[in-house]
């Protein structure tokens, strides 16, 4: 059943609720505009109709919420999108807002204000992030005001739906092998973690190990990619070499996931090799856009989450031909 909000805006009512059915010609439109207005893009009507049908029968995957008008007439205002993630580290869920929208006439006038007030009270303790255009000085204001904080983070990724240019990215599975974490490998997993380097500026693990163990089950928010090399008498695979922990934001305008790796580790020696590196970061976003089977959806980008100071990072991965975005990341 939705849970409706009521607010007043001037003299006004309004109501937000969540939605799980119906409703799917709005969110078509909605998701149409913001494409325009943010990206510049347009959109393939029937994939984003299919899409947004796909998030209303798994809403494990994300939640649609929607502000209506009361009176004189019922209309449909503003509308937000959250996908849930698992924090490795706090255990805890994390909520992104995929897509946030205002019909025009109805911009600044507080419904953003309203919607992220109803959805902080849905989340109760969750964390809460999203990423916005670092040019859009107008919406970093306004998101500034909800306490929402840049996490000096940012996106390195590789669109495989909207880039106009096909990039093939390397692929040698007689060197490198990726397999997708299981949860009787959570031990496994812990015992290497802190032995490995993460390029993304992330803290090693205490002795609570709960966050692997609930990622691994969780296979509809997110997952770890473990990366072995073979050996140098090429019969045996090597111990670990590299894992990564990453979510899914199911985008309605691709028809798929955006795959958000926010952890990458990889052994000492593998990062003191240059060439090296970069030849386990193209097999590893290959493997992840073409044998990533697990899932109710294809894979359509891949992002990479980097502090924006760790240029050493963020080289290596445009080196490995991914592009740094324009988006920064925010929270709560």
């Amino acid at each position: 059943m939705s849970h409706k909000y009521i607010f007043k805006n001037n003299e006004e009512e309004f109501y937000i609720e969540e939605i799980h059915n119906g409703d799917v010609e709005t969110i078509v439109e909605f998701q149409k505009h913001l494409a325009i207005d943010s990206e510049g893009v347009y959109l393939n009507e029937e994939n984003v109709r299919t899409a947004i049908k796909f998030i209303l029968d798994n809403p494990e995957y994300g939640i649609h919420f929607i502000i209506r008008t009361v009176a004189p007439v019922q209309q449909s205002v503003s509308f937000a999108l959250l996908c849930p993630e698992i924090d490795l580290y706090t255990n805890q869920q994390i909520w992104w807002y995929n897509s946030i929208f205002t019909e025009k006439s109805f911009r600044r006038r507080g419904f953003f204000t309203a919607m992220h007030e109803f959805i902080s009270k849905w989340v109760g303790q969750s964390k809460i992030k999203l990423y916005a255009d670092e040019n859009n000085q107008g919406a970093l204001q306004c998101y500034h005001k909800l306490g929402l904080k840049d996490t000096n983070e940012i996106f390195v990724e590789i669109d495989f739906f909207f880039s106009k240019e096909q990039i093939v990215f390397e692929r040698n599975q007689e060197v490198y092998k990726f397999s997708f974490g299981k949860p009787s490998e959570s031990n496994q997993i812990f015992n290497f973690f802190n032995k490995l380097v993460s390029i993304s500026n992330k803290n090693t693990l205490n002795k609570q190990q709960d966050g692997i163990s609930t990622i691994l089950k969780s296979i509809k928010q997110g997952g770890i990619v473990i990366i072995n090399e073979k050996s140098n008498n090429n019969q045996e695979w090597q111990d670990i070499i590299g894992l990564i922990v990453f979510g899914y934001e199911y985008s309605e305008w691709k028809k798929g996931h955006n795959l958000i790796i926010t952890d990458v580790r990889l052994s000492e020696k593998t990062l003191q090799d240059s060439a090296k590196s970069q030849q386990v970061i193209q097999n590893l976003v290959s493997y992840l856009k073409n044998e990533q089977v697990e899932l109710e959806a294809s894979v359509q980008s891949v992002r990479f989450i980097v502090d924006r100071h760790n240029q050493k990072s963020i080289d290596l991965l445009v080196k490995s031909k991914l592009q740094l975005s324009h988006y920064i990341i925010l929270s709560n």
